[in-house]
């Protein structure tokens, strides 16, 4: 309705003006209608990963909701090809048997032949202590924006991204980041891949940066 009397009261001036200014008048009010038309954009909210299904080490289909089961989660995007997922991995473990059933930390394989993926945890002592699950189709990392490896999210307990880090997290990091989302604080802004000879992390498919 405010949008209305405004656009009135301009009606009403411009046919005071000159005919050049009666025409610029016209295109301002235009403007003024096609916005007050518009919609207004819904308020940002954090990303909502909670619907994305993956699949179990038994083969189960299983949305992250239930996974994450109310509980603030660490999400790891990981692949055998990233040499960084080498250390991280165990870091990761090492990080849920810190913070318990105070976090739940998921480690998601990236489209690899489950029979290679469970090799490799074996290889690098961490086939055990943390939730792991596969995505064969590789929902999440599409649907979190990947383009490094590894990538991790801090979830809060109802499945919405908080904070998304790219590229490798020192075991330090990692608690920083898991402190900060158990104590449901905000947390510091992405940490973006850094440009030029720097940059850290694997591209999808194993190219990587050191």
């Amino acid at each position: 309705m405010k949008a209305q009397r405004i656009i009135q009261k301009m009606k009403t001036f411009a046919q005071k003006m000159p005919r050049a200014y009666q025409v610029a008048a016209f295109i301002v009010v235009l403007g003024i209608s096609v916005l007050a038309m518009m919609p207004h954009a819904a308020p940002h909210r954090a990303q909502d990963i909670s619907r994305v299904a993956l699949v179990t080490r038994t083969g189960e289909t299983v949305e992250l909701h239930a996974v994450i089961g109310g509980r603030p989660a660490v999400i790891n995007a990981w692949a055998s090809w990233c040499p960084f997922c080498t250390q991280e991995l165990p870091d990761l473990v090492a990080l849920q048997k810190e913070f318990g059933d105070a976090v739940v930390v998921i480690g998601v394989n990236r489209n690899e032949d489950q029979n290679d993926a469970e090799a490799y945890l074996r290889s690098i002592g961490a086939e055990e202590g943390l939730v792991y699950l596969y995505d064969p189709f590789d929902f999440l990392y599409q649907t979190i924006g990947g383009y490094v490896m590894p990538e991790t999210i801090f979830v809060s307990p109802d499945g919405h991204v908080v904070t998304h880090v790219r590229g490798p997290l020192s075991p330090e990091e990692m608690r920083r980041h898991t402190q900060l989302l158990i104590l449901g604080k905000e947390l510091p802004p992405m940490k973006e891949e850094p440009s030029g000879p720097g940059v850290v992390g694997c591209r999808d498919g194993g190219q990587c940066f050191f």
